[in-house]
């Protein structure tokens, strides 16, 4: 494991790195973060917030936090689905909305919240999944934009121990923020905010001694929708590909629907499972949290550019009817690159980042093929 300090990293070090995984888990609201009010930025910045103005960063220096908040939106109360919070009819998307990150930092944790334009807390079951995306940065299994961070109502509070592992980044950096929240409550909601909340060491502490990256895999990959049907019965899906540079990964945990019964991410070449999990459930079957792999005790799991990968969500299905757009699978994790690996840069030319980009801000919707055939439909001579 290469040690770096700052000023020495890679070509690579000043990009903004963070992910959904993080080598500890800390429950409930650490002390770090237990600061009795938010401060005036935070506050003003929640009242400027608009259709026009869906997203804003603040540099929260009390708390060493760099808070990305996104919205304001209305919930209405549930129409009596139930439990099937992913219809399109019962969830709701603030605008997708660019942010910069205003200053040099290494982040070492995060966690999310939910707030009303006064700032008072609202319920975390509000928000299914929240994703923070760069641009001009790549994916490692995938040649798309790079996801930084993602988060749920069940991730909680991550972090890494800071000083020690740092995920960079840097003054100017563009991140896009992707919200869905949904309400399966009988009351509703209204000025619904956003608060993404990541720790921070600024650029004059010392460290920290390693610098990783992130990664994200998902079974509907490289492009378009990334939810699926569930059939009657037992269903698996599955993504397979190689990554583009060699390393280690660190940590990783994944993210999964109601009636998931495992996830596996396995070396194909090798026929080596590298992580394998059960989704923790509450009574009613519903997804309640995902195990994290904590790879680093043993010095990581080696990743090889030649070698082939594979995830797969597993699902029963125990409904007589197949439950449309039910089923999802993803993981993320946490990656050091081997020594002398430069992270190759985004090849924004390619089809496929072009239209994950467009998807990812809401400029087409459906699978890989709906997505083409939208662009096909697009090109001159075809109106």
């Amino acid at each position: 494991m290469r040690l770096l300090k700052r000023g020495m990293g890679w070509t690579m070090a000043g990009m903004g790195v963070l992910t959904v995984l993080a080598v500890r888990t800390v429950l409930g609201q650490p002390d770090l973060i237990a600061a009795p009010f938010p401060s005036l930025e935070l506050a003003r910045a929640t009242q400027t917030l608009s259709v026009e103005t869906p997203a804003a960063i603040v540099h929260d220096v009390g708390r060493n936090e760099l808070v990305i908040l996104h919205g304001p939106v209305d919930l209405p109360a549930a129409s009596g689905h139930g439990h099937d919070a992913h219809q399109p009819h019962e969830s709701v998307f603030p605008p997708v909305a660019d942010v910069r990150i205003p200053l040099d930092a290494d982040v070492f944790g995060f966690y999310v919240d939910l707030v009303d334009r006064d700032g008072e807390r609202l319920p975390d079951q509000l928000l299914h999944h929240v994703n923070l995306v760069d641009p001009d940065r790549r994916e490692l299994f995938a040649p798309i934009a790079m996801r930084v961070a993602a988060a749920g109502n069940e991730t909680g509070y991550k972090s890494v121990p800071p000083r020690l592992i740092g995920l960079p980044f840097h003054e100017g950096q563009r991140i896009a923020v992707h919200t869905m929240l949904h309400n399966s409550t009988e009351q509703a909601y209204e000025g619904v905010i956003l608060r993404f909340h990541l720790r921070i060491v600024p650029d004059y502490v010392p460290g920290p001694f390693v610098r990783v990256f992130p990664f994200w895999v998902d079974v509907q990959l490289p492009a378009g929708d990334k939810t699926f049907d569930l059939p009657p019965g037992d269903f698996s899906k599955s993504y397979e590909a190689q990554p583009a540079v060699g390393g280690r990964i660190l940590a990783l945990s994944g993210h999964a629907h109601r009636y998931a019964t495992g996830l596996r991410f396995e070396d194909v070449t090798d026929g080596k499972v590298l992580w394998e999990a059960a989704p923790e459930l509450d009574p009613g079957g519903n997804v309640t949290g995902v195990p994290i792999g904590s790879q680093f005790l043993h010095l990581g799991d080696p990743v090889d550019p030649q070698h082939t990968y594979r995830l797969t969500v597993d699902y029963h299905n125990p409904e007589a009817e197949t439950l449309v757009d039910a089923g999802m699978g993803s993981i993320g994790g946490v990656f050091l690159p081997s020594d002398g690996q430069a992270w190759p840069e985004v090849d924004r030319s390619l089809e496929l980042y072009q239209l994950d980009l467009r998807h990812y801000y809401r400029q087409l919707m459906g699978t890989l093929d709906e997505l083409r055939a939208t662009v096909a439909a697009e090109a001159p001579g075809n109106g």
